[in-house]
């Protein structure tokens, strides 16, 4: 399999998995990923961050949001569903970008109050984005037992 396809793969909750591990190494740096990755993971999270290089370059944002019906998805597969650039983005690259946060954040949600697919698919994404980052930071934050 190749990496492009072993990353198209990847499911909603394991692609929350991954996008909270970006953040979390472009916040802290590479010595702060769990030592249990595999390689495969280390993979993703590179072909993840060459994808969220190309992205930054563009403002996308906009674009990918205006491609969002205004109610629900009338097609089979919800657009939101495997959508990598627009997690990528919202997560990782929008809270950085806060001019037109307010307008794109307001349609976004509107969609997911209509499109309950594309809802299942967010909220399974941000759960474990969420949980991860959680996780990671508790892991962080400990404090290291002395000897003595």
């Amino acid at each position: 399999m190749t990496v492009e396809a072993m990353v198209e793969e990847i499911s909603m909750r394991e692609l929350g998995y991954y996008l909270a591990l970006l953040e979390h190494q472009r916040d802290h740096g590479k010595q702060r990923l769990p030592a249990d990755l595999t390689p495969d993971d280390l993979t993703i999270l590179e072909q993840l961050r060459e994808r969220l290089a190309e992205l930054e370059q563009w403002n996308i944002l906009n674009r990918i949001v205006d491609e969002l019906p205004a109610y629900e998805c009338r097609t089979e597969n919800p657009i939101l569903e495997n959508h990598q650039d627009f997690f990528l983005y919202f997560f990782v690259l929008h809270k950085a970008r806060t001019q037109s946060a307010n307008k794109n954040c307001m349609r976004v949600f509107r969609h997911l109050n209509y499109c309950y697919r594309c809802f299942k698919a967010f909220s399974a994404v941000s759960r474990t984005f969420f949980n991860t980052k959680e996780n990671l930071n508790s892991r962080d934050n400990r404090i290291p037992e002395t000897t003595g």
